[in-house]
């Protein structure tokens, strides 16, 4: 995941996507949710909605699925 990132935050996504594309989503995630919480911090208010448990356990659980499935791609290629 860390080659990910590297690669993420150069502006390399397709290398990124083949290091490990869990990792390049998580990178992209935490960037949005940076930028999020910055702008919700500044305007002392939620911008656009406000986090919610329900959503964000889909959202990880997704991810965890990518994840899980690209290792098993990785794995199943060799």
């Amino acid at each position: 995941m860390t080659t990910a990132w590297a690669y993420a935050v150069r502006g390399d996504v397709p290398a990124a996507l083949r290091a490990n594309a869990g990792g390049t989503l998580l990178c992209g995630f935490v960037a949005g949710g940076a930028i999020w919480a910055l702008a919700s911090s500044l305007a002392g208010r939620w911008v656009l909605i406000r986090p919610s448990p329900h959503w964000l356990l889909w959202i990880g659980s997704g991810w965890l699925a990518i994840t899980i499935l690209d290792w098993v791609r990785k794995l199943v290629a060799g």
